[in-house]
């Protein structure tokens, strides 16, 4: 990730960040955070992590699985070999027996309950050849032999719904088909579909609410000319330009998530923009924009908040990596402005670089020693309410 620039532009602060100073929202308070201390690895029962950086999460079967660049999962002392991907169990942490070792770099998960989608850098899982992307039974933990994609170049970004799986990433085809950075596919049977965004450059986010997809990445045009910078709306079929241009996106988006009702889409900026943000929907209006020391590299709504991870601090705190805002006013939730807040004191490079949540747990993870009081190695877990 790139490092922060030094310059900090008042207009990339955005609003809310100075009314964070003076104000208290209203959704700050024990019923909305999550708890800022995560699951412990001690004792017989503790929590996991991993022994390198991990970029990606997703839950699904009671498990949180967890991937990117990793020889072990670790407690502790106590390690495990797992290369790549790792699950453990959503209640308390623990490891379990699922194994899927990579040959590469993991860099996106996704899960509709019965598979678990995975998308990187790798060209085989469990020694069985796949091109970057790959789906595996939750059921059986095997991967699945007859679901063979060819994705030449890295996949960033996964997201399913209903019968189609979206991906984005660095590829200009799937297999012999025309489709640059964006693409979706058939669950049934891995087919390409006929939604064609057709991006200028690399997208590294996707998420779908309804019949809409929200990308977010480096490029600056869609539909093979249509200007939209960093961030746009597509439909989910087509892949044709929806909406408004969204406004004051400042750099690169990293990641994506949407309010539960729609209404805004929010992103995680690194570049010149560093920030957490918000966009209203409807009108393409950005609403608020809180900046970090360094890249915000993950970004999760959940309970009226939005969590945020990112590198090298926040405001001059050089021990944070993950915060929350509240989801209309873009607040910062941490003492003493809000009670009682959710700051856990962390450290790291690089930090935070993927969250997610189911509403009963947030998950962050990424390369960071620890979060709030417990010694945790680059995975988190935080328990709903605080």
């Amino acid at each position: 990730m790139r490092k922060p620039l030094s310059r900090v532009s008042a207009l990339a602060i955005g609003t809310a960040a100075l009314l964070a100073l003076t104000s208290v929202p209203a959704s700050a308070d024990a019923t909305t955070l999550y708890n800022p201390t995560p699951l412990s690895p001690s004792g017989t029962n503790g929590a996991y992590g991993q022994n390198g950086t991990a970029y990606a999460v997703a839950i699904g079967g009671g498990s949180v699985f967890v991937g990117g660049s990793f020889t072990a999962a670790v407690k502790n002392k106590v390690t495990a070999p797992r290369t790549n991907l790792m699950a453990v169990n959503e209640s308390n942490g623990v490891l379990t027996g699922f194994q899927a070792d990579t040959d590469a770099t993991v860099r996106a998960l996704a899960t509709d309950g019965t598979w678990l989608y995975v998308g990187g850098d790798f060209t085989t899982i469990q020694g069985v050849p796949v091109t970057r992307l790959a789906r595996i039974s939750l059921a059986t933990g095997l991967v699945d032999q007859t679901f063979k994609p060819n994705v030449p170049r890295p996949v960033r970004g996964l997201a399913v719904s209903g019968g189609s799986l979206y991906l984005v990433g660095d590829f200009g085809k799937i297999g012999t088909t025309t489709r640059k950075y964006a693409a979706a596919l058939s669950t049934s049977n891995g087919s390409v579909l006929g939604f064609n965004p057709n991006l200028n450059a690399k997208a590294y986010a996707v998420e779908v609410t309804g019949s809409t997809v929200y990308l977010g990445g480096a490029f600056t045009t869609a539909n093979a000319g249509t200007a939209r910078n960093h961030l746009t709306a597509v439909d989910g079929t087509t892949g044709t330009v929806t909406g408004p241009a969204f406004a004051q996106v400042g750099d690169v988006l990293l990641a994506l998530s949407v309010h539960e009702n729609g209404s805004l889409v929010y992103g995680a900026a690194g570049g010149g923009f560093n920030s957490a943000a918000a966009w209203d929907t409807a009108t393409g209006q950005r609403k608020w924009a809180d900046r970090a020391n360094g890249d915000v590299q993950a970004v999760e709504y959940s309970h009226g908040n939005v969590y945020f991870g990112f590198h090298d601090g926040y405001n001059g705190n050089t021990t944070l990596r993950l915060l929350a805002a509240d989801a209309i006013t873009g607040v910062v939730e941490m003492p003493p402005v809000t009670t009682p807040g959710f700051a856990p004191v962390s450290g790291g490079f690089p930090g935070v670089e993927a969250i997610t949540s189911d509403g009963s747990r947030l998950v962050s993870a990424g390369k960071f020693p620890k979060m709030g009081g417990p010694t945790v190695k680059g995975l988190s877990i935080h328990v709903w309410p605080h």
